[in-house]
């Protein structure tokens, strides 16, 4: 994006950098969000404790132009965009279709401007134990040889401290066991205090 201050200008670069910086705050709020949410609906036991990464935001752009001669992405490419992440949040900037690769294979819907879809990265699925799968998933959006502006989204690549939340609950909590077992050790020492006291009366 360097490369566009001479383009479009120095005080139109700093206010589109401000607006992105206000689009990644916004959406790094609801990645905490989500990610206290998967830590909370996790199955008990799931993970190892998620390591301070730094977000990745990324802006994409999607030209219309000679559309038709354009070719499809290969896996490599595809590959490319995935980091190692928990959560993916893209937030297309008008009308697309979204594709999920699946399990069951290609999974696609609508989405657009009012929608934030959330794709969870390998991380997640580390973290989790397998519980959460890793997804990979691509806006598509619809050639329109009239288009003449670029369609663009945005995608937040986060790892959410607080999917640690109920690790650091569950750390805090003595089981049963240990707390009889921390009795019996008061207990005997208490018995044993008495007993070299009474040595000495």
């Amino acid at each position: 994006m360097e490369g566009e201050r001479d383009v479009i200008g120095t005080e139109k670069y700093r206010k589109f950098s401000q607006k992105m910086e206000n689009v990644g705050r916004t959406l790094e709020v609801i990645a905490e969000e989500l990610g206290r949410v998967f830590s909370e609906n996790a199955a008990k036991g799931s993970g190892k404790r998620i390591r301070e990464r730094e977000s990745v935001l990324c802006l994409y752009r999607h030209s219309h132009e000679g559309v038709l001669d354009q070719k499809p992405p290969s896996d490599s490419e595809k590959n490319c965009k995935s980091c190692d992440h928990a959560l993916s949040l893209h937030l297309p900037v008008k009308q697309a279709e979204f594709c999920v690769q699946s399990e069951r294979g290609p999974l696609s819907f609508d989405t657009g401007p009012d929608t934030i879809v959330v794709t969870a990265g390998e991380l997640l699925e580390e973290w989790s134990l397998g519980e959460f799968k890793f997804v990979s998933g691509e806006m598509i959006f619809e050639p329109d040889i009239h288009e003449s502006q670029a369609s663009l989204f945005i995608e937040l690549k986060c790892s959410p401290l607080t999917l640690n939340h109920e690790l650091n609950k569950i750390s805090k909590t003595i089981s049963l066991v240990d707390q009889l077992f921390i009795v019996l050790i008061v207990a005997f020492l208490y018995k044993f205090v008495v007993f070299i006291s009474s040595q000495f009366t």
